[in-house]
């Protein structure tokens, strides 16, 4: 059901794939209802429906805390709602179970930057850097997703440094 409903989303009917997984998730359990929620998630987030979203993260975190992604992106949806702090402590925890989330280090980084914490920014940026392959095309998803959220300074500091040094970053549009 998770599936058809996120066809229905990329085929243009969001409002359906909304309602469709929150059906879905009210008679799943476990692992199946975290996913439509998860999805439900992703939708509404897209959607800028941020509270609605993540009311629905919440409750696909409920059912399995282990969604380390869905923290990184929980954090996502608190820095766009303003809630800083609760952002900052949502992307501590996901580093501190697995600190090879590269994405979540630079946004711990933009965070901290954005509090005059430079130290713990630099911290961050350099275990980014340490998990982050040498792939021009990831370190420009990491600026796109930086800039989504705000966090503008970071996404070019990624886009110059680190791109400038791989000819195939040519390619790719700005961040």
């Amino acid at each position: 059901m998770p599936k058809l409903a996120w066809f229905e989303y990329l085929l243009g009917d969001a409002e359906q794939s909304v309602q469709v997984l929150g059906q879905a998730a009210a008679y799943q359990k476990g692992e199946g209802k975290a996913l439509s929620l998860y999805y439900r998630w992703a939708i509404l987030n897209r959607l800028g429906r941020y509270d609605e979203a993540q009311a629905s993260l919440d409750e696909a975190l409920a059912e399995r805390d282990d969604l380390i992604l869905a923290l990184q992106e929980k954090g996502e949806s608190l820095w766009q709602l303003g809630r800083r702090d609760e952002a900052i402590e949502v992307w501590t925890d996901a580093v501190q179970r697995n600190p090879r989330l590269a994405l979540v280090n630079n946004e711990l980084a933009g965070a901290k930057q954005s509090l005059g914490k430079l130290v713990e920014a630099s911290s961050h940026e350099r275990q980014a850097d340490q998990f982050t392959p040498d792939n021009p095309l990831y370190h420009w998803m990491i600026g796109r997703r930086l800039q989504n959220i705000g966090m503008t300074d970071l996404a070019e500091n990624i886009s110059s440094a680190r791109l400038s040094s791989i000819p195939a970053a040519k390619c790719l549009p700005n961040v």
